[in-house]
């Protein structure tokens, strides 16, 4: 029995120290993408908006070690980035948001591995939260500025808009879907589900973190309108949402081999059963 409880808190302790050094890995990782490779916007005056893959490796890190864990690298990744590489005072919402960046990946991908359909589920979901938000922005808004530019919007402009975003998410869904389809014949590192669902987890956290709860900040930070600010918002989660889906898959494909999850007998029953897919759909 005590040979066990040793064992057992010794796997425990090199669990932990494990999570601990991957932790510390992205939360640098973190660091380096958002500070040098993420460029802001400048619209409305202020440097508000940005593109960026800083929080993939926060994401990573909720989804390999837990939310506990990618909480501290979402917290810490945006508070030591900002102190040493300052553009600004520090703004503590966006902090929130960062935190909150670790903490939800790792509850939506266990939603998501329930079952086969709750991807599908969750995407209509968020789309139709997308589509809502920026309905009350079309609603709202007959002309709006940007830095010095007036754009005014008729009926036929918000319908065109409107029905765009519609056609923008239908398009999305068929473009992650042929992805993940193709991501997974060709390579074994990769399963159709794993990667539909990194794809899942990406556009979660865009459209709750950065377009709701970022706009929200940039309220009280910048004082922009928040409508203005969801519907800016929106426009830039498309290209976010593929581009990080796709790092991020890579970056999951890698750690999958780097830990051995896949061995050579997975790897050749995985090519077994994708020959007989393929004999059966050429049979029919």
């Amino acid at each position: 029995m005590n040979t066990n409880k040793t064992y057992r808190r010794k796997s425990l302790l090199n669990q932990h120290i494990r999570k601990m050094t991957l932790t510390s890995i992205f939360l640098v990782v973190s660091i380096i993408l958002t500070r040098f490779m993420s460029p802001y916007l400048p619209l409305f005056g202020s440097n508000s908006f940005r593109i960026g893959f800083g929080t993939i490796p926060i994401m990573l890190t909720s989804v390999v070690c837990g939310p506990f864990y990618g909480a501290i690298c979402g917290f810490f990744a945006d508070l030591f980035g900002a102190l040493l590489f300052p553009s600004g005072p520090y703004l503590f919402y966006f902090g929130i948001s960062s935190l909150l960046q670790g903490v939800f990946p790792f509850f939506v991908m266990k939603f998501l591995n329930m079952n086969k359909i709750n991807k599908y589920i969750l995407y209509g979901i968020l789309s139709l939260l997308s589509l809502s938000l920026i309905s009350v922005f079309l609603f709202k808004y007959d002309h709006f500025n940007v830095g010095k530019n007036e754009f005014y919007l008729s009926m036929r402009d918000k319908l065109l808009i409107f029905f765009g975003f519609v056609l923008i998410f239908i398009v999305l869904f068929f473009v992650i879907y042929f992805i993940s389809r193709q991501t997974e014949k060709k390579s074994y590192l990769y399963n159709r589900s794993t990667v539909f669902n990194n794809y899942i987890v990406v556009l979660f956290n865009e459209i709750i973190i950065l377009v709701i709860l970022g706009s929200l900040w940039k309220q009280i930070c910048y004082s922009i309108p928040y409508v203005i600010c969801l519907f800016t918002a929106s426009v830039l989660m498309v290209p976010n949402v593929i581009v990080k889906g796709i790092v991020l898959n890579i970056l999951s494909a890698l750690m999958s081999f780097q830990e051995g999850k896949l061995t050579g007998k997975e790897y050749i029953h995985n090519k077994i059963v994708s020959n007989q897919l393929i004999l059966k759909r050429v049979c029919n």
